[in-house]
């Protein structure tokens, strides 16, 4: 009766673990790579009315269209108040207008200016 009872249990608890681990595994995932879902989720398009770094978050904020946005260093050091930028949603480079009037395609995700086409 007693190893009825104990193969009862542990039947019930592998079953319970194989329903649970697939639910329980998706807590503790993390995704391939935020930044890049991060810059992937930025839009914006205008001129850079102000720049200005965050200390809490260490990123640099611009402010475009009245609306702030965060982006990297790298990016940031590109672009002067009156320059005109433009991102669009779900792409990973932006295009600066300078106020001299070249054009900078900017590669985000890796940080650098992208090479003419």
């Amino acid at each position: 009766m007693k190893k009825f009872i104990l193969k009862n249990i542990l039947l019930i608890a592998a079953i319970v673990l194989v329903f649970a681990f697939p639910i329980f595994s998706r807590f503790f995932e993390t995704p391939e790579n935020h930044h890049k879902a991060f810059i992937a989720r930025q839009k914006f398009c205008g001129i850079v009315q102000k720049k200005y770094s965050d200390t809490t978050f260490e990123q640099q904020v611009i402010v475009v269209n009245n609306r702030e946005n965060y982006v990297d260093d790298e990016f940031a050091s590109e672009l002067n108040v009156g320059d005109s930028v433009s991102k669009i949603l779900y792409e990973l480079n932006a295009t600066i207008y300078k106020k001299d009037g070249k054009k900078v395609e900017f590669d985000l995700l890796n940080g650098k200016v992208s090479p003419k086409r």
